[in-house]
């Protein structure tokens, strides 16, 4: 919830209640827990492009609010209304892009040389069952070279409980990418 104020009288007098958390509006985090001061600016040299499932942007462990405040060279498209699937041309340019999703035949990011590394990469941001959701109502996704992380990963991020022990935050997914791409 974010921070909202209603005039309210009390003895007579005009005062201003809260309803909920004061909230930070960069970080979208209770005031005492922003995290603006910690997170890092990170100069990325590959274009990231998030699509994000709508009900994935309000919920309070989304950690793609983070890697859109520090990587200076990200754009984050939110699909309300199914608006992508109706017109993909909300994505912007996908020549030379590449989609991070795990699916039968897409080659490990980490093994790939320098001329077959997308030039642009595009991370779906949801739970496992959005990200599926997502991924089927948008056709123009599955013509994209795809790839995935390495077996073996473990996710760190403990707040949220992943469906299953190799699965990652998009958060921990795009540090691994991009590693293995910059």
């Amino acid at each position: 919830r974010s921070y909202q104020a209603r005039p309210t009288r009390l003895q007579g007098e005009p005062v201003t209640a809260a309803i909920g958390r004061d909230t930070c509006y960069r970080c979208f985090r209770p005031l005492g827990s922003c995290l603006c001061a910690v997170i890092p600016e990170v100069k990325n040299r590959t274009p990231l492009l998030i699509l994000q499932h709508p009900r994935e942007r309000t919920h309070p462990f989304n950690t793609v609010r983070i890697v859109a405040l520090a990587l200076s060279n990200c754009e984050l498209v939110v699909d309300h209304a199914h608006r992508v699937s109706q017109d993909p041309g909300l994505l912007g340019s996908l020549a030379g892009c590449g989609l991070l999703y795990p699916r039968p035949g897409a080659r490990d990011i980490t093994t790939l040389p320098a001329a077959e590394r997308p030039r642009k990469l595009l991370v779906i941001d949801g739970t496992w069952h959005q990200a599926k959701a997502l991924y089927r109502e948008v056709p123009v996704l599955h013509d994209l070279p795809h790839f995935t992380l390495p077996s073996g990963l473990r996710s760190a991020f403990e707040i949220r409980q992943q469906p299953a022990e190799y699965c990652l935050s998009t958060l921990e997914a795009i540090v691994f990418a991009l590693r293995a791409l910059e």
